[in-house]
């Protein structure tokens, strides 16, 4: 009867072991989640902006006809002027904001030359023309309606009339760009993909008795705790009979 309280006492304590060394693997045997990797995120190219309109061209004006260099008959009068040529002639340019612009024909003015030509930027709308002639008693016109200026060729004229009604014509051909567009150039970043390595988890491989818990995925110390619980109640399931039959024993030598 000694003798099985002592192995009686023995399988407790051993059991009682496995199940404290059981509790602990549990409480360490937490898995470790892997690393969450962010996502990548994709910069959308900005939408491209609609190339500003044009503003409507102003249609030309017709241009004038030339005036008839034929002069009318007239008695001759040895006293009167037929100096109708100019001394100097000077354009200046206006933009819509009214600023003033000084401008130099091509060729430069002579008194000779009857025809000239000017090119503009599109900010100039329109023209002044400032003349002065030899003779004091000669008559300038200037029509105003060719001094407003549309995008491209444009004819001025400067009429200039002598005393005995002789007249000449000063032609100046003024060419007005256009409006030049200021275009933005969108600049559309490619996005990047950034490739993160992520090192090589350690594993170490274990025999375990249980094919089956090999092949669960659980970590060491999961596996553990299985396999000395499982043993724990085997044990347990051995004393249990042991115990019965030394109560029956106890029962038996009492009576």
């Amino acid at each position: 009867m000694a003798k099985n309280y002592k192995l009686l006492s023995i399988v407790s304590f051993i059991l009682s072991l496995m199940f404290v060394f059981s509790f602990f693997c549990f409480a360490e045997g937490e898995e470790e989640q892997p690393p969450t990797v962010p996502e990548q995120q994709v910069t959308e190219a900005p939408a491209e902006q609609p190339a500003p309109e044009q503003p409507a061209q102003e249609t030309p004006q017709e241009q004038p006809q030339q005036p008839s260099q034929t002069q009318a008959a007239q008695p001759a009068n040895n006293s009167r002027s037929s100096d109708n040529a100019l001394k100097s002639m000077t354009v200046v340019g206006f933009t819509e904001s009214g600023e003033r612009r000084e401008l130099s024909v091509d060729p430069a003015f002579s008194p000779t030359l009857r025809t000239y030509n000017l090119t503009v930027p599109y900010e100039i709308v329109k023209l002044e023309i400032s003349v002065d002639t030899n003779d004091s008693k000669a008559k300038v016109n200037i029509p105003i309606g060719y001094l407003n200026l549309d995008v491209g060729t444009n004819k001025s004229y400067v009429y200039v009339t002598a005393e005995n009604g002789s007249r000449r014509t000063y032609q100046i051909n003024t060419v007005r760009n256009e409006q030049q567009e200021t275009t933005t150039e969108l600049v559309t970043e490619e996005p990047t993909t950034e490739i993160i390595t992520l090192p090589p988890e350690t594993t170490t491989e274990i025999e375990v008795i249980a094919p089956v818990i090999e092949n669960s995925g659980m970590n060491i110390y999961t596996k553990l705790g299985i396999v000395f619980g499982v043993g724990g109640l085997l044990m347990l399931a051995l004393a249990v009979p042991i115990l019965r039959k030394n109560k029956k024993n106890t029962e038996d030598s009492d009576k």
